[in-house]
């Protein structure tokens, strides 16, 4: 290797372009770049378009010289005009980005147009992403396709993966998930990072493929081990939820930190999120606002909208309801459903804001329409009772508390039973109205447990069970049911299911009265002889019902 030296050494010093660039070569895989991009630029200034290539990476990476973009877009320049299609390419890439030069993508097309025509799978791979965004050319999605394709056919990994994403969203292709998951795996066997990802999530949510949570975990891993910042947060949540992996929060909250580190909001939300449940991190709801306000100011939507919930609950904050609309807004504007759901309230009572009605049930339509699960009871509700100008329709009740109910939403499920239960809007049917109360209680819904206890109580839907129903109803009080309190209250006061215990009696029905339960008033003057205490009017549970399950 010395003599190799020696002899290149002589070469280059008597100008030889080609010893010089080749010197380079050999002291940038010594790891020794101050010397690689010494001979490097000898050659470059001798015209040759490689060398001046490779100085433009130099400078853009600050191997061998002190970082300089502006020299980078120099040399880049210097080797496109003399038709290197690599240089033209890195120049395109300056233009786009911004490197050593303010951002002209329309400057950047005919660089990678000239780059493309002399087979750079790179350039090809910038157009199609030029074409699908709309940078420097009128956005045409066909057109995107087919420079991806060019691409992929010289199995450019990049090139591999953005064709996928094209299948994947039916965008300039017909949708085609299966073809998309087949792209990315290709990508991904060849190392590109984002695909490996994409393969992971398809993996992970059954996109194009039966769900398979432990391959989904092996492709993420290997995108997380090299640091790809969406893969960090999907591995991280796979550690929270227990998909492919044992449950382990604080392998979770690492993982979200090292994408954090990166400044990747969705991680940064996430965080937020372990701040304030106390989830594999000290319960601390101050530095929960804080995250989420760090990853809202980044444009996140999800993190907007918990700092909007935030300000209207008091988490972390100061309650502010106009500072909630502020955030809420943001991201309800970018179509965040929970944003646009928790935004309708605001509108229905005035919260930080005035009263629009209208504008509520636009929102909540709009969020219902989107799949989210509480717009889709919420508005079922207003449907039901013929809330804020809405004439009342049970059947479209019905139809909305169905398809929130089928993704497991515990109000729309109790809601849906209920409709069942009376024959409301639906043929009566008390299987299903048990059914649903059933669904309702596994998730520990307050009305949901109750009403599965009239079930058992009345022996609709199933066999009567008084010492089930009774069961049932304290738990259902427990968690804050009135109607369960007043009902709890006469049994211990009857003795019925219950032994009779004229304390509790007094306890539960107290308990009721104060919660607005007229009857209760009535039946705890007659139990003591004495003044009930707050009672009154029943509250009605609209707004518990609407709003009560995480919105």
């Amino acid at each position: 290797m010395e003599n190799t030296y020696y002899d290149l050494i002589l070469e280059a010093e008597m100008g030889d372009t080609e010893a010089q660039l080749v010197l380079s070569l050999l002291y940038e895989q010594d790891g020794n770049y101050t010397e690689a991009a010494k001979w490097c630029e000898m050659a470059a200034r001798q015209g040759d378009p490689d060398a001046q290539n490779r100085m433009g990476i130099y400078y853009a990476s600050g191997q061998g010289v002190e970082q300089d973009d502006a020299k980078s877009f120099y040399w880049y320049s210097e080797a496109a005009d003399r038709k290197n299609s690599a240089a033209q390419c890195n120049l395109g890439y300056c233009c786009l980005t911004g490197i050593g030069m303010d951002p002209a993508p329309e400057q950047a097309i005919p660089w990678l147009e000239r780059a493309a025509e002399q087979g750079s799978a790179r350039a090809m791979s910038l157009l199609g992403s030029c074409y699908r965004d709309g940078d420097g050319v009128e956005a045409d999605a066909e057109k995107a396709v087919q420079w991806y394709q060019k691409a992929a056919d010289l199995e450019y990994p990049p090139a591999l993966c953005s064709l996928g994403l094209c299948y994947e969203r039916g965008e300039g292709v017909p949708e085609d998930k299966a073809r998309a998951v087949a792209l990315y795996t290709q990508a991904a066997q060849r190392g590109d990072l984002a695909a490996q990802c994409n393969l992971g999530y398809c993996y992970l949510t059954g996109i194009g493929t039966e769900v398979d949570c432990g391959r989904a975990v092996e492709w993420l891993d290997r995108a997380a081990r090299r640091g790809f910042p969406r893969a960090l947060d999907l591995l991280g949540d796979c550690y929270q939820n227990g998909d492919g992996v044992e449950t382990d929060d604080a392998k979770a909250v690492e993982l979200y930190r090292r994408a954090a580190e990166q400044d990747y909001a969705p991680s940064i939300a996430s965080l937020g999120l372990c701040c304030e449940l106390g989830q594999g991190l000290p319960e601390d709801k101050p530095k929960a606002a804080a995250l989420y306000r760090k990853a809202a100011e980044m444009g996140y939507t999800y993190a907007q909208c918990n700092l909007g919930f935030c300000y209207l609950r008091g988490i972390g904050v100061d309650r502010d309801p106009a500072q909630a609309v502020i955030w809420l807004q943001k991201a309800a504007e970018k179509g965040q459903s929970r944003a646009m759901s928790l935004l309708s309230r605001c509108c229905f009572d005035g919260s930080g804001m005035q009263k629009d009605e209208k504008r509520g049930l636009e929102l909540l339509r709009r969020a219902a329409e989107q799949g989210y699960a509480p717009a889709q009871c919420n508005l079922g509700l207003c449907y039901e009772n013929g809330f804020h100008g809405l004439a009342q329709d049970l059947s479209k009740a019905a139809e909305l508390y169905r398809r929130s109910a089928e993704q497991g939403d515990a109000a729309a499920q109790s809601n849906l039973g209920s409709l069942y239960y009376t024959g409301s809007g639906v043929e009566r049917d008390d299987a299903l109205a048990f059914q649903w109360f059933s669904r309702s209680a596994e998730q520990d819904f307050p009305a949901g447990v109750y009403h599965l206890a009239d079930c058992y109580a009345s022996g609709r839907g199933t066999a009567t069970d008084i010492a089930r129903a009774a069961e049932l109803y304290q738990k259902a009080a427990r968690l804050g049911d009135e109607d369960a309190m007043f009902i709890l209250g006469k049994w211990y006061r009857d003795g019925k299911g219950l032994r009779a215990d004229p304390e509790q009696a007094r306890f539960w029905l107290r308990k009721a009265a104060d919660a607005g339960v007229k009857e209760a008033a009535a039946c705890l003057r007659a139990l003591s002889g004495k003044a009930p205490g707050k009672g009154g009017e029943k509250r009605g549970g609209f707004f518990q019902k609407l709003f009560g399950k995480g919105d």
